[in-house]
């Protein structure tokens, strides 16, 4: 693409939004931004959001907020203890709590682009010390780069972690018999995508690797075991070790444009790909960046594109961003992160536990009959004052009150503002508006109930279920 070109499509559809009477800066692109790069936003969140303005506001998910309610040696030390005491039950809620109380949800939010992108399953490594390793590898380049030539970046520290190598069985990965797993995935499913490959290229490249084990834990060479002989791949032709094969991989210019497609899903639009000339521009500057994933993510999330209709609420939530993004908007610092853990599994996404090597189908595969269920009953239950795991963790009426919203019609404005920026038909914000005042069965706090209610049917809306 020349130059010039690309220097049009950065200056118009991947230039930085800047606010216009037509186009404002407000409450409900601060929520947007927030929904996709961050977890969700408290009301304050929202508030400060829009003092910022959108150059604020993304410098400070860019660079979190500081050290959050929890320290990072704290944090540290709970997932030692989860590891040490064999839970991987604690370990995924020690990685919500993270999510939930960490001072970079962005960090969060990318490690787990990672996980999914790389995935890899404690079913099958079955080490909970390796499975968090990784974990912290991908936590570690977030925001670093995904290839460097002189240091190998994220791909090369990948193809040398003990978890992936385990999940694929290099130490199967012999000279006399090459195992082919890692060499056709680096280039399906984790650089390069079907067809810019051939299974010769697969072949070849798995003799590259042989030799490439895990041993006590470790990722080792062993010589021994190494084809030494002359491969051909993706047309580089030699003596060719796994080193070898992660450089010509990455330098192939379909690998960036793999990443730049994928990280364009993830954070502007699911359903349809970028044009021709937005994915362009965008691969070009990746690769004259080093693959550099924070100048990918911040051209990204500052762009008019991110913040045009084409991206507003065209995603399906995952489980994780509803479960997550419920408690943090509902600034529920007393839910337990683990039972949050358990209920995201039970709706299709268990942390450390991807599917398979191509990770979650995402999109409308998170919507069925079960689910749905699911996530009815969880929003029942994130709100209920008694029975559950949930019970009076809580209290919307308390929420609304502490943001100076007393009256039926600020309360019920306020969570659907808070929940769904406003964004529902008329008819059923009438509906709600009438939940709201009618009479509840039982004993205890009625209006405290019926504001419980309120809540549970905005949770439970088709709106959102978008994000």
């Amino acid at each position: 693409m020349a130059a010039a070109s690309q220097t049009a499509i950065l200056d118009t559809q991947l230039a930085a939004y800047e606010p216009m009477p037509a186009n404002p800066w407000d409450r409900r692109k601060v929520a947007h931004l927030f929904r996709r790069a961050a977890f969700g936003a408290t009301w304050s969140e929202l508030d400060e959001g829009v003092k910022l303005g959108p150059r604020g506001c993304v410098d400070r998910i860019m660079n979190g907020h500081g050290a959050g309610a929890i320290r990072e040696e704290d944090f540290t030390a709970m997932a030692r203890t989860a590891v040490a005491a064999g839970s991987e039950r604690n370990l995924q809620g020690w990685w919500v709590f993270r999510m939930l109380a960490g001072g970079h949800p962005l960090i969060e939010r990318l490690a787990f682009f990672w996980h999914d992108h790389f995935a890899t399953s404690q079913e099958k490594v079955a080490n909970l010390n390796l499975m968090h390793r990784q974990n912290e590898l991908f936590r570690r380049f977030a925001l670093g780069h995904f290839w460097v030539r002189e240091s190998g970046g994220l791909l090369m520290e990948v193809t040398r972690d003990p978890a992936m190598l385990v999940w694929l069985d290099s130490n199967s990965n012999r000279r006399a018999a090459p195992n082919e797993n890692y060499a056709r995935e680096i280039m399906e499913l984790f650089a390069l995508g079907i067809g810019n490959y051939s299974e010769k290229d697969i072949r070849e490249a798995a003799r590259a690797f042989t030799g490439w084990f895990v041993t006590k834990n470790e990722f080792r060479f062993v010589a021994s075991e190494h084809d030494t002989g002359e491969k051909t791949v993706l047309g580089r032709t030699g003596n060719l070790d796994g080193g070898d094969v992660v450089r010509i991989i990455a330098e192939q210019p379909a690998a960036a444009e793999f990443i730049v497609r994928k990280i364009f899903r993830y954070f502007v639009n699911e359903n349809d790909p970028p044009e021709p000339a937005v994915l362009a521009a965008l691969a070009a500057g990746f690769r004259e960046r080093d693959y550099d994933m924070r100048w990918l993510v911040e051209t990204t999330l500052r762009s008019n594109l991110f913040f045009s209709l084409a991206s507003f609420r065209q995603k399906i939530t995952s489980p994780l961003d509803f479960t997550i993004g419920t408690v943090r908007r509902l600034e529920g610092s007393r839910v337990s992160p683990v039972a949050l853990a358990e209920v995201c599994s039970k709706l299709g996404q268990t942390l450390f536990r991807p599917p398979n090597v191509a990770g979650w189908e995402e999109g409308r595969a998170w919507i069925n009959s079960t689910t749905l269920l699911g996530r009815s009953n969880f929003a029942q239950s994130i709100v209920a004052s008694r029975g559950g795991p949930f019970a009076g963790r809580i209290d919307p009426a308390a929420l609304a009150a502490k943001h100076g919203r007393t009256s039926d019609s600020e309360i019920t404005d306020f969570f659907l503002d808070l929940l769904v920026d406003g964004d529902v038909p008329r008819e059923t914000r009438e509906q709600l508006a009438k939940s709201l005042a009618s009479p509840i069965s039982g004993g205890g706090d009625a209006r405290g109930e019926r504001v419980r209610r309120l809540v549970q049917l905005v949770l439970s809306s088709p709106e959102y279920n978008l994000c």
